[in-house]
């Protein structure tokens, strides 16, 4: 028997087509157009999520504190003056004091800032640090013109001198999220009778020949810059922490950008989409009970008169003024 083949029993192999080609590719692309939303949002949904975590631990922490301080609300910031040369700064020192863990950007004893990509204080919807350079918080760089604008969802790094005057290890924490805060020097307050007096003071030293402070040391025992726990009457509706990038996000005037009159313009709106004039979109809030919840940002930021509340009725309450015993 000899080793050929017939012809009788070779099989054709017939490839695909040009035009076969093309309709299979032209499948792909249209189910990768009704996939790649669903991922998009899918993906957006649970950066939403871990926010929400981030900020939940922060608050937890910030609690933590104040329980171990004998129920006082830590400062926001203290700047580099009078018995703080080196300043003080909350995210910065609830990491140094052990309350919650985030990386240090100076790292082994450099003097570069290093913003690492994974901490607990980073939103995974705010913009990454190549993508927008973070600042110290302090000044009107970090004043957003709407929530949606850039400067409102960056990082801040506050007060982290390097060399310290202290001799200690320079430390410093860069934070997507900033504490309910107004900076002192305003008659407006008092813990108590405070027309504008939301839960976290800034101590600016250049405010120190207001209300009566002669000295950062007047401004750090002054009565009307003076927050415990107890004045926390509604806890699960005063907000502690907010998605901001200003540490004096609580502290606006009026701005009308996009045709729009806004005076909550330093909030950061982060999540969901976008409002028509791209304005306004969805933000995360922490509350001193320690929940965290979702919010549009109008019309948070659309209140009249720069009153920075708009009452229980809206679930949320910025200033201790605005809450019903």
């Amino acid at each position: 028997m000899s080793g050929r083949i017939d012809s009788g029993s070779r099989r054709t192999v017939r490839g695909f087509t040009l035009v076969e080609l093309l309709v299979v590719i032209g499948i792909i692309a249209v189910l990768i157009g009704v996939l790649l939303p669903a991922l998009n949002k899918a993906r957006r949904s649970a950066a939403t999520l871990q926010c929400s975590s981030n900020m939940r631990q922060i608050a937890n922490a910030v609690i933590m504190y104040c329980n171990a301080n004998k129920g006082h609300l830590m400062p926001a910031l203290i700047s580099q003056d009078g018995p703080y040369p080196d300043g003080w700064f909350w995210a910065a020192e609830l990491v140094h004091q052990k309350y919650i863990n985030a990386p240090n950007i100076f790292r082994n004893g450099g003097t570069t800032r290093v913003v690492d990509q994974s901490s607990v204080f980073r939103c995974p919807e705010g913009l990454a640090p190549d993508d927008w350079a973070g600042a110290s918080g302090t000044g009107g760089a970090s004043y957003g013109q709407a929530p949606t604008d850039p400067a409102n969802n960056a990082y801040v790094y506050g007060v982290c001198p390097n060399p310290r005057s202290d001799g200690s290890t320079p430390y410093g924490v860069a934070t997507w999220y900033q504490l309910n805060t107004r900076i002192s020097g305003y008659s407006s307050l008092n813990p108590i009778s405070g027309s504008n007096n939301p839960p976290f003071i800034y101590f600016d030293k250049s405010k120190d020949s207001s209300n009566g402070c002669a000295t950062m040391s007047d401004q750090l025992h002054c009565p009307d810059y003076q927050r415990s726990m107890s004045n926390i009457h509604k806890s699960s509706l005063v907000v502690m922490l907010a998605e901001a990038d200003a540490l004096n996000w609580n502290d606006n005037s009026a701005v009308t950008t996009n045709g729009e009159t806004m005076y909550m313009t330093r909030l950061g709106a982060r999540h969901g989409q976008k409002s028509s004039n791209k304005n306004n979109a969805y933000t995360n809030f922490a509350f001193f009970d320690g929940h965290v919840q979702l919010f549009p940002t109008q019309p948070i930021e659309d209140t009249v008169g720069g009153d920075t509340s708009i009452g229980e009725s809206s679930g949320t309450i910025f200033v201790l003024a605005k809450q019903k015993k």
